[in-house]
């Protein structure tokens, strides 16, 4: 390409010639990069969300147990049970979600910087944002749901 261009016009500098697929791949190189990083944090929070969703529902539901055998004696269906795990992760899991789209409002300027084409402050985007945490904090807390339905009645009283 540089002795096409010297041939054909010796006067010009011609310097840093590439493929334009090239150019335009280092072009991009810091956006993909930050692009890259940007996920994985999501996806570590994504996980430690879910870890931690699950571990307080577990222990919500363990220290639980004797009042959820009482339930039953008193004629409470598991299935009953396993509602009000479920409902108390979503109240809990609500409220969390509350905190962080108060968090996100208050530091969207900072977090603009690190996306692409999407306001912090969409709608779209922050709906999207709740629906998955809430679905995150529905899906942690049904093995422990599972667990208050089995609970041993025996056992469970003393």
């Amino acid at each position: 390409m540089q002795h096409a261009l010297q041939l054909t016009d010796p006067l010009l500098a011609a310097h840093d010639v590439a493929p334009l697929d090239v150019l335009v791949s280092q072009a991009n190189a810091l956006p993909r990069l930050q692009s890259v990083i940007l996920l994985t944090f999501a996806l570590a929070a994504t996980l430690m969300a879910l870890l931690g969703c699950y571990g307080v529902m577990r222990q919500l539901v363990a220290t639980r147990e004797r009042e959820y055998a009482v339930r039953l004696v008193f004629g409470a269906s598991p299935g009953e049970l396993g509602r009000s795990v479920v409902r108390q992760a979503v109240r809990l899991t609500g409220r969390g979600v509350t905190a962080g789209l108060v968090v996100v409002i208050l530091l969207g300027r900072v977090l603009e910087r690190f996306v692409f084409g999407i306001g912090t402050r969409s709608p779209a985007v922050l709906g999207a944002a709740t629906a998955v945490m809430l679905v995150i904090g529905i899906a942690a807390a049904l093995p422990s749901a599972v667990r208050a339905m089995r609970v041993d009645i025996r056992r469970g009283i003393t």
